[in-house]
């Protein structure tokens, strides 16, 4: 007999409490089928992950853009989708520089925009149907309050029908209150639970799709992006050898003076 204690229950309680029994139940139903498909789903993408990332790090040392996709690409793998991303904008960079070179700062910060975006994607992708494990962890001990107020109201007007308050006039009440509030509270436990735990999965997978990105671009731009380089300044001009200055000529001037005779004795002709 002890077993049809909730059985009996339900099918003592009134309208309104069936209607909330009926609601709680659906929602626990939705909220364990969440709760299942979500722990499958990042103890998948925890596999997948691990995978990829050993793949990726021994293509760094060859070809970055030659990983085996057909086993890391399933249906759902955030990174190989970042990674996807990561390539496409890293071909079409290339495409648009055919001299080569590594990247510039500007077009790290294109392919990590690009890639980021698809990180948020994939990120919203796994919070799919977490908000409804909040809603339900914040509802369910609402509606087994609600449940609990309708118990006792109708404990309290059979107390006043019968003029006594005897058990068997708020034993129904209150059974019924107190049943709602158990429910409620055993969807809203898990619910919360549920909710926490895959929330810092989805913060934790996020965090190493964005240390991915930056092994991605450290890849791709061979380590840091090239900087213009700075101008060596001009060498000093030589200065042309010194030219000999010249000393300028005397020319005699018309009024110079004439120039002395010849002394005697020294075999001119003078006047004789």
């Amino acid at each position: 007999m002890g077993g049809n204690v909730l059985f009996d229950a339900i099918g003592d309680s009134g309208l309104v409490g069936k209607t909330i029994y009926l609601v709680l139940f659906l929602a626990s139903i939705w909220v364990w089928t969440i709760i299942a498909y979500k722990f499958l789903l990042f103890r998948r993408i925890g596999g997948l992950a691990e995978a990829f990332l050993s793949q990726f790090r021994r293509a760094r040392s060859g070809s970055l853009l030659s990983l085996n996709s057909g086993r890391l690409a399933p249906e759902f793998n955030p990174f190989f989708s970042v990674y996807q991303r990561g390539c496409q904008e890293l071909i079409r960079r290339r495409e648009e520089k055919p001299q080569g070179g590594k990247l510039s700062l500007d077009e790290r910060a294109k392919i990590r925009a690009a890639m980021d975006e698809t990180g948020r994607t994939q990120a919203s992708e796994m919070e799919k149907h977490l908000i409804f494990l909040a809603t339900a962890s914040a509802a369910g001990p609402l509606f087994g309050i609600l449940g609990t107020l309708w118990g006792v109201l109708i404990a309290f007007r059979r107390m006043g029908e019968l003029g006594a308050a005897t058990l068997d006039a708020v034993a129904p009440g209150i059974s019924e209150a107190l049943l709602t509030t158990v429910v409620g509270l055993g969807i809203a436990i898990p619910a919360l639970l549920a909710y926490n735990y895959f929330t810092h999965r989805v913060a934790k997978t996020v965090d190493r799709l964005d240390g991915f990105v930056g092994d991605f671009l450290d890849a791709a731009g061979e380590g840091k992006a090239s900087e213009p380089e700075a101008a060596e300044p001009p060498a000093p001009a030589e200065k042309p050898p010194a030219r000999p200055r010249l000393r300028p000529r005397v020319m005699p001037s018309a009024h110079a003076a004439p120039p002395p005779p010849p002394a005697a004795g020294d075999g001119g002709t003078g006047p004789k």
